[in-house]
C-alpha cells in the first residue's frame, strides 16, 4: 500500500492495517482531513494539541503533563510524542504493548485451553491465569459456534473482574452471531469444583 491510498472508512482501514482513513466528513472543529485508525480522532485536531504541548521533559514536570513534544523523530523514525516519566516514544510503547499482548494470549491461550479438564469454573481459569478476561474461543469451536477473530483457538472475551461470572446473554453478545442457545453449555464447560454446595431444589408454592 501506498501513502496515496487511503480507505475511507475505519473497519477498511483496520482490515488493511493503515494508520489512518479519510471520510469527507468534517469534524466537531470543521476539519476535513484524514483520521488516525486508533482512535478515530482527526488527525489536524491532533497536530493543533502537539503545538500547544511542552517542548521539554523538564517544563513537562513542571506542569505535571504526561507527555510532551519535541518535533523529532525518535530512533525508530517515530514524530510522536513522548512520555514525561521515561522520555519514551508513545508511538513505540504501544508497539511494543502490541507485541506483548500478543505473546501473553499465545501462552495463556494454550493454558486455557489445558486448564478446561481440570475440574475448574472459568471463574476459577481466569484467577490461575491472572487476567480479568476468560477464555473461551476453543470451547466455542467444539460447538460449532465462530469465534469473533478467526484463526484463535481461546479468544479473550470482555474484561470484568474475575469474581464476576458472566451471564450467557453477555458471553453471546461479545460473538457475532452467537445465540443465547450456542453460549448455554458455558456452564458445564468443565463441571462444578469437586465438593461444591449442591443447589436445593426450590419447593413448590401450592
Amino acid at each position: 500500500m501506498t501513502d496515496r491510498i487511503v480507505p475511507y472508512s475505519r473497519s477498511d482501514a483496520v482490515e488493511i492495517g493503515a494508520e489512518r482513513y479519510f471520510t469527507g466528513k468534517p469534524c466537531p472543529y470543521g476539519h476535513v482531513g484524514h483520521r488516525y485508525t486508533s482512535n478515530s480522532r482527526c488527525v489536524r485536531c491532533r497536530a493543533k494539541g502537539k503545538l500547544l504541548m511542552p517542548t521539554d521533559r523538564s517544563i513537562a514536570k513542571e506542569r505535571g503533563t504526561t507527555t510532551y513534544f519535541t518535533g523529532q523523530p525518535c530512533h525508530a523514525g517515530h514524530l510522536s510524542e513522548r512520555y514525561t516519566r521515561n522520555a519514551c516514544c508513545v508511538t513505540c510503547a504501544i508497539e511494543q504493548n502490541r507485541s506483548r499482548y500478543a505473546q501473553r494470549v499465545e501462552v495463556d491461550s494454550g493454558e486455557a485451553a489445558r486448564l478446561y479438564g481440570s475440574g475448574l469454573l472459568m471463574r476459577e481459569v481466569a484467577e490461575i491465569l491472572n487476567t480479568s478476561t476468560w477464555f473461551i474461543g476453543k470451547a466455542l469451536e467444539s460447538k460449532g459456534v465462530k469465534p469473533r477473530k478467526n484463526g484463535i483457538e481461546a479468544t479473550r472475551v470482555s474484561s470484568r473482574p474475575p469474581g464476576h461470572r458472566k451471564t450467557e446473554e453477555e458471553i453471546a453478545a461479545a460473538y457475532q452471531g452467537a445465540r443465547y442457545e450456542d453460549v448455554k453449555f458455558i456452564k458445564r464447560l468443565s463441571g462444578a469444583l469437586s465438593g461444591a454446595k449442591q443447589k436445593t431444589p426450590r419447593k413448590s408454592v401450592d
